[in-house]
């Protein structure tokens, strides 16, 4: 599937595929979360799947090393992420 198809896909159904990792998140943790902490889950989750969103729009998904996909590594080395 081609790059740009991607991040049309991720684009249009942002909000459903948020809404179903959220559920697969939380099932993982086995357990309840307070709702700050869930909050905060989706805050994250939300923006990373917006700079994965905006990785995949730079045309380069084969290397995830390029300055495209920086602001994607960073948020990932970032605590509390």
């Amino acid at each position: 599937m081609p790059t740009s198809e991607i991040s049309q896909i991720l684009e249009q159904h942002h909000e459903p595929l948020l809404q179903d990792w959220m559920k697969l998140q939380l099932a993982a943790l086995g357990r309840r979360l307070a709702p700050q902490d869930e909050s905060n889950l989706q805050s994250n989750s939300r923006e990373f799947l917006t700079l994965f969103r905006q990785g995949m729009l730079s045309g380069d998904s084969k290397d995830v090393n390029t300055s495209a996909w920086a602001p994607a590594r960073e948020f990932l080395a970032s605590p509390g992420t």
